[in-house]
């Protein structure tokens, strides 16, 4: 899967490794092209879902699918 956001930045869904990788916040931040502030909304609002890993909150292949087809990007 690949898009291109409303900054021109594409979203890669496709290579083996994202797909076993687990994003930290800020790479989530930075692959999505969204601010943290804009992050916990998300999370807030119910769009985003993710996991705590002790202190750290990560967010997983199917979570990013996810939040792409809550926010209307995909199918």
């Amino acid at each position: 899967f690949v898009h291109t956001n409303s900054g021109g930045q594409t979203m890669s869904l496709s290579t083996e490794n994202q797909e076993t990788k687990n994003f930290t916040v800020r790479e989530f931040c930075d692959w999505a092209n969204i601010g943290r502030t804009k992050f916990y909304e998300e999370l807030a609002d119910g769009r985003l879902k993710t996991a705590l890993v002790g202190r750290k909150r990560l967010i997983s292949y199917q979570q990013r699918l996810d939040w792409l087809k809550a926010v209307g990007l995909t199918d």
